[in-house]
This record gives C-alpha cells, structure tokens and sequence, in this order.
C-alpha cells in the first residue's frame, strides 16, 4: 500500500512567499459557504488559485478562506503525483460526504492507477470543517481498486443537506 501525508494549514496563514512554486491541494470557502466547500483543487498553488479567480471571481462571495496542503515528494514529479492523488482523493469523499457539493466536476482518478490501494494520512486541520470553525483533526483516506472502478472509504461522517443560498 502507498500512503500520502497531507497537512493541512489555514489559508490566512500560510504567507504567500511559501507558495512561489509549491505544488499541493487547497479547499476553499468563500464566504457564503456555511456546509461545503466552494471548491476543491491541486497542483502549483499561486496558479490554480490565480486561474480559479479568473474563472469564478464574479460567483464568488469573498472574502475566500479555506486550508491548504503543501507537498514534499522526492523529487518534482513525486510531488506533483502526490497532488493529485490527495486532490482526487478529497474530491471523493466530498461527493460522498456532501449531498450538495457540486462546485467541482468528480475527476478522472487516473492518479489511482499504478497502485491497488493508497492511502493518504490527513493530519493539520480538517479541509471539511468551516473555516470559521476550524477543527483540528485527523483523517485517513483508503482508495482500492475494484473490478468496476475504484472504492473509497474514509473516516469523515455525511454532512447535512442544506441548499445554499447567496444574500445579495
């Protein structure tokens, strides 16, 4: 079994200079999000972020919080697959834990490929709780493939069903 570990920090403390070239996983919250993430995404940070803004910046409430996990493979190409298979990972459990998400679209998880089954360590913050509230805990994420696909079993509970509103 191939395991990850994922640290998870708080948005509004990670300075930026940490993320020049930083490859990882973030979930944002903007402000309206009181239940579910806004959205979730991987790869080098400042980019994804700067192209997430380009997109979504006028359906966004700001101000946006959420966490973020940098990752440290060995080498450049260990990192960047260690972001996606946290990203991919995440994106399951919220479509299993939040009956409402649908800000991102469920990968291709091609990243779970090369092993029967992987496992990411969540330690840091819990990317699932509000950032208003945020919650410090531990979680684990298992991935095995199957014969039809892949199963994914994790240790968050479902969260409630509210349908979101945006004040204006």
């Amino acid at each position: 079994m191939q395991t990850f570990r994922a640290r998870f920090r708080l948005l509004r403390e990670v300075k930026v200079s940490e993320l020049i070239d930083a490859i990882g996983v973030y979930v944002l919250w903007d402000a309206d999000a009181k239940d579910y993430p806004s959205y979730i995404g991987w790869g080098t940070i400042l980019r994804s972020l700067a192209k997430y803004a380009e997109r979504h910046d006028q359906g966004s409430a700001h101000p946006w919080n959420g966490y973020i996990a940098i990752m440290k493979g060995c080498t450049a190409q260990a990192t960047r697959t260690e972001s996606d298979t946290v990203g991919g990972m995440l994106m399951g459990v919220a479509n299993d834990i939040f009956p409402l998400f649908h800000a991102n679209v469920r990968p291709d998880m091609t990243a779970f490929h090369c092993q029967k089954t992987q496992r990411v360590a969540i330690s840091g913050w819990d990317p699932f709780a509000a950032p208003n509230r945020p919650v410090s805990r531990r979680h684990e994420i298992r991935v095995r493939r199957v014969e039809n696909g892949y199963s994914i079993g994790h240790t968050w509970r479902p969260r409630p069903t509210r349908v979101r509103t945006r004040s204006n």
